[in-house]
Parts: C-alpha cells; sequence; structure tokens
C-alpha cells in the first residue's frame, strides 16, 4: 500500500510512504525518496501532525530510495495516525534534509484490509 506525497507541499525528493506485509505477518513501514541515501546510512525521520511528532532512526534499504522504519512504527498506523487527514515528514541524514506531506485519507480502512491479507 503506498500513500504519494503532496507534490505541492513536499521536496521533489519525498515520493511517498509505504506500507507492506514482511513475513511472518509483519508490517513494515517505509519512507521512499527520489534520489538514494548511502547503503548504510541511518537516517533520522520525524513525523509531525496535530496530535504531536514521533522520531525514529531508520534504516536504507537496497537500492537506497527506502527508509525502513523500526517494527514499532507499524503501531502508528492503527494508533496515533489514525484519523489524521495529513503528516508532516521530515528525512535528515548527514546535512540533507528531505521533507513533505501526505495525505492520509483511506489509510485506516486500506490497513485494516491488508492486515486481513497479511495473515492469511
Amino acid at each position: 500500500m503506498t500513500k504519494i506525497a503532496d507534490t505541492r507541499n513536499s521536496d521533489p525528493e519525498m515520493v511517498g510512504l509505504m506500507i507492506r506485509c514482511s513475513p511472518p505477518i509483519k508490517v513494515e513501514v517505509a519512507l521512499v525518496v527520489a534520489a538514494p541515501f548511502a547503503p548504510r546510512s541511518r537516517p533520522m525521520v520525524r513525523f509531525d501532525s496535530a496530535g504531536g511528532g514521533q522520531l525514529y532512526e531508520g534504516r536504507v534499504a537496497p537500492g537506497g530510495t527506502a527508509i525502513i522504519l523500526p517494527d514499532g512504527a507499524a503501531g502508528l498506523l492503527s494508533g496515533p495516525w489514525r484519523g489524521l487527514d495529513r503528516l508532516d515528514v521530515k528525512v535528515t541524514e548527514n546535512g540533507r534534509d528531505v521533507a513533505g506531506r501526505i495525505e492520509l485519507d483511506g489509510l485506516p480502512s486500506a490497513f485494516a484490509e491488508m492486515m486481513a491479507k497479511c495473515a492469511q
């Protein structure tokens, strides 16, 4: 499942948010960027919303264009992000910042459907 970044309120490098099943019955949350990060870098990811902010250390997936968040980040989908209209995000690593806004409309129902399929 993906949510594309709002191009009017995002840096050109911010692509969006990706949520996927990862065996065994685990949900992986990642941010996708257009220009790759170094393979061993550990970018810091900050999410801001009306409900507050969260900061995570991400890890870069092979290819460098996906920043995978720690397992605890999946809990945001059924908790603090539930009912939000949008989410502001900023990825920072070694002096490089990539910021954007992601609209969350339809996320709760899509996430529930995805979880049901992940469990199969």
